[in-house]
């Protein structure tokens, strides 16, 4: 997938020089050509990404295959390719018939900052962050191609897909597991609409899992090297939105807790110390980075917990707004009290009593019934103890450190959105964490249900031995 990543950033270079729409030739002609050209790339980059040739040494020495469900994920995936390839040519050709969920808003105000930039200057005084930016950049090389850049889009949500199954993978879920985590990934509706639109989602959700990937690196093999990328990635990720610094947050907050060689949890006081130190320094490098990172929440007198609770309020706005919470509280207590409620919100939004029509219905069974499910098996696999359940693994601690990621998401957008339709569009950057989260707890699920059947297998032979004699 790096070498489709490559061969699309020369093929940018190379329209630039030979295909630059121009009077004789025009942006649509460009891009269509620039389209045939990617789908082929993209096509072959998804298939030599599971071309494993470990696989091949394992079939030459006649073991057995360690990925069975290698080709029917990779088939998945090209069908997922296919579906969001029509929701592209939809949203880019068939808006005037029906406009799909999520694609107008800040989608259109993208591309139309975009266009500004291009020619030479930015046209609109609404923030919007550096997406457009880097994006009007980009036409300036290609021209305005719209199809383009939502291509490249799809493009980073495939590499994502295809960063999941590697994290599960290193993890050493089970096959059955996989294959049923990335059935679900391929096709979730709101998640496949989010990534092919012109927003930054993808973008960010790619950083963020690519984050994720490499401190499973390290989980699994250990290296600063590993550590550096994590906390890179999430940087990198965090230039377009404040929101991808919790895999940073969460990496070097569990470091605290979590064994360097036998990544077990060990708690004790100096690491609780330990752990607050770290938080404290996260905080003040994020107080004192001025708007790089915080822009969206910082007020005049810097960030604050009024600037915050003021910034909530000024995007209270629509028909999908929410207002929650226990009203009337200083601003400190308010953030600590109502902190709770407004996670809740954020990862489940649209709950059924805000259903405003047929749209919030589909955005919710299309995706929040999904993260009802992260939540059901997650619950389950604490429920089995999975630290002491499964001690010839560490699959409990990486649970953890997940949902510490995913806690700290949720507070952070708990607090940064109020509306259904934002947190609806700014939950699926996290989406792809959610999927390991599910895959991970099934896993524990699995091996401590064996584990349970194997003790009272052991338990019925002693039992039945003792009346032997």
């Amino acid at each position: 997938m790096f070498v489709t990543g490559l061969i699309i950033a020369i093929e940018c270079v190379v329209c630039h020089i030979v295909m630059q729409p121009t009077q004789y030739t025009s942006t649509e002609i460009a891009q269509w050509i620039m389209l045939l050209i990617n789908m082929v790339v993209l096509w072959d980059g998804l298939c030599r990404a599971f071309d494993n040739r470990s696989t091949v040494a394992v079939k030459v020495q006649g073991l057995k295959d360690p990925q069975p469900e290698r080709e029917i994920v990779k088939t998945v995936l090209i069908v997922s390719f296919m579906l969001r390839l029509l929701i592209l040519m939809w949203d880019v050709y068939a808006r005037d018939i029906f406009i799909l969920p999520n694609s107008e808003g800040d989608a259109q105000a993208y591309f139309e900052i975009s266009s500004s930039y291009a020619w030479g200057g930015r046209r609109n005084t609404v923030d919007l962050g550096h997406f457009p930016f880097y994006t009007g950049q980009l036409f300036k090389y290609i021209g305005q191609q719209r199809l383009t850049v939502q291509f490249i889009n799809m493009y980073l949500a495939m590499c994502s897909l295809v960063m999941v199954y590697r994290i599960l993978c290193k993890l050493g879920i089970s096959p059955e597991v996989r294959e049923k985590t990335m059935l679900i990934a391929a096709f979730l509706p709101n998640l496949m609409m989010i990534t092919t639109f012109f927003l930054q989602e993808s973008v960010i959700s790619f950083c963020i899992i690519t984050a994720l990937y490499m401190f499973t690196c390290w989980w699994k093999k250990g290296g600063l090297l590993y550590l550096a990328l994590t906390v890179a990635f999430s940087l990198l990720g965090s230039l377009l939105h404040m929101g991808a610094l919790v895999v940073a947050l969460g990496t070097l907050v569990m470091l605290a807790l979590v064994g360097n060689k036998e990544r077990h949890l060990k708690i004790s006081v100096s690491k609780i110390v330990m752990m607050v130190v770290i938080g404290f320094a996260f905080l003040l490098v994020l107080v004192s980075s001025g708007d790089t990172f915080t822009g969206k929440i910082r007020g005049e007198d810097g960030l604050t917990a009024e600037s915050i609770l003021y910034e909530v309020n000024v995007r209270t706005d629509g028909g999908a707004s929410y207002s929650v919470g226990i009203q009337g509280l200083p601003p400190a207590v308010d953030l600590v009290v109502n902190t709770p409620i407004r996670m809740v919100y954020f990862i489940f939004s649209p709950l059924p009593w805000m259903w405003r029509g047929l749209g919030d219905i589909l955005a919710f069974f299309g995706s929040t019934i999904f993260y009802f499910y992260a939540f059901y098996v997650a619950y389950q696999a604490y429920r089995a103890h999975p630290i002491k359940g499964i001690p010839d693994s560490n699959l409990g601690g990486f649970l953890v450190v997940l949902t510490v990621i995913m806690a700290l998401a949720a507070v952070m957008f708990g607090w940064g959105v109020a509306n259904a339709g934002s947190a609806l569009r700014h939950r699926e950057k996290f989406t792809y964490i959610c999927l390991v989260i599910t895959a991970v707890s099934n896993e524990i699920l699995v091996r401590t249900g064996k584990a349970d059947e194997k003790r009272k297998q052991k338990e019925k032979h002693r039992i039945g031995h003792r009346a032997h004699f």
